[in-house]
């Protein structure tokens, strides 16, 4: 119901009203600028924040251990695992899981254990005598194979392999009649 103009006279409102003055005005509107400022780049400082690197350490891209060892790379652990039927896998577990994963079942038993630029490299003697090196490059899908020399062809040779060594960009590997073939690494 509506008050006819002659009561509305009589009546006052109860409304009260905001009056601000342009200075007011302009302060509040710098104070909203300033916070939308600062909260995008705050926002934006997030979104484009680097990886975290843990403890500013750097990467190991080269080290070298004995079969029955690890090598930890990007928090993964890598490890040779012998198999309820005498033979052996590469397999790796996460940090913080107890689960490992098989990536590839390797033809020989280990003799050492290498990592070089991101690839596994797993020097194997043989059931007949012989010896290979079985590489595996990290990443989703890949399979592990037999190393080859600049010529195309396996790396392989008679006899038991004692002792593996990374010297620099070769591997270093000495038979049981302490014989040392050279494998170089990188072309």
């Amino acid at each position: 119901m509506r008050l006819k103009r002659s009561a509305q006279k009589n009546m006052t409102s109860r409304e009260t009203r905001v009056v601000m003055s342009k200075r007011q005005i302009a302060i509040i509107s710098a104070a909203v600028l300033l916070i939308a400022v600062i909260a995008g780049f705050f926002i934006m400082h997030l979104l484009n924040k680097p990886a975290l690197q843990t403890g500013g350490s750097t990467r190991v891209e080269r080290t070298q251990t004995k079969a029955e060892n690890s090598i930890s790379y990007d928090g993964r652990s890598y490890f040779l695992k012998k198999n309820s039927d005498g033979t052996y896998s590469l397999a790796q577990s996460t940090k913080g899981s107890s689960e490992a994963l098989e990536l590839a079942k390797l033809p020989g038993t280990p003799a050492g254990f290498v990592l070089y630029d991101g690839a596994l490299i797993i020097p194997e003697n043989l059931p007949d005598g012989t010896w290979d090196i079985m590489a595996w490059t990290m990443g989703d899908g890949s399979v592990a194979t037999q190393l080859v020399g600049s010529d195309g062809k396996p790396v392989a040779g008679r006899g038991t392999i004692k002792k593996v060594e990374l010297k620099e960009k070769s591997l270093v590997l000495t038979d049981a009649d302490n014989q040392t073939k050279k494998i170089p690494l990188s072309q």
